[in-house]
């Protein structure tokens, strides 16, 4: 993991990106675990367990450590309900609590909308295994029938699904159609860092 997301700077998901985190946490001495959480965007019914992050316990209080959910950066938070934290591009998450358990929101402008949620059961590394296996295999899934590209900004958001770049900085969003390879990888490169051959980007079959 080390190797994929630092050396070679490919990215990954929160599967890698949190369970890296997690390890050099707890190599430079926090008490850090593991949690699952069900993701609640574009779903029509209760969502399987697709997400991961970390419960960090600093000063008696435990934190929300999430490097992991794509997006605009979700913000260590104590894991207090109610109380709203404002990140760069003045977007607010909070969290709440419901019959769900434990409910992380976010407010971009339009009121608060529900991302994930979760419980406080402890997580083992077989669990991780079983949902990240689940997550990056199973047909019809956002990370296996989609190209996705996404990266936190000072003041907002990029992201590329397939073709579709959008990019939200103080919350005003721009947004275009991808026609050509080059100009997908100059996008990749320019916006999100990530360097891809012609070769690599023929292979994603984006581009007839």
């Amino acid at each position: 993991m080390f190797d994929k997301l630092v050396t070679r700077r490919r990215g990954g998901y929160c599967f890698e990106q949190n369970q890296l985190f997690l390890r050099m946490l707890r190599h430079i001495g926090f008490e850090v675990r593991s949690l699952l959480a069900r993701v609640w965007l574009m779903v029509e019914d209760v969502p399987p367990l697709t997400h991961t992050f970390n419960l960090v316990k600093l000063g008696g209080e435990h934190w929300v450590a999430d490097v992991g959910f794509g997006g605009d950066f979700t913000p260590p938070m104590p894991l207090v309900a109610g109380r709203a934290v404002e990140v760069p591009g003045g977007i607010l998450y909070r969290l709440i609590e419901d019959q769900r358990g434990w409910v992380l929101q976010r407010d971009g402008g339009t009121g608060w909308q529900d991302q994930y949620s979760f419980l406080l059961t402890p997580v083992e590394l077989v669990d991780l295994e079983m949902a990240n296996h689940w997550t990056c295999t199973r047909p019809g899934t956002r990370f296996t029938a989609l190209r996705i590209v996404s990266r936190a900004l000072a003041d907002g958001r990029a992201g590329i699904i397939d073709r579709h770049l959008s990019v939200t900085q103080n919350r005003s969003t721009q947004e275009r159609e991808i026609t050509e390879p080059e100009e997908y990888r100059a996008a990749l490169a320019d916006i999100f860092g990530l360097r891809l051959s012609a070769e690599e980007v023929a292979a994603l079959g984006l581009f007839g």
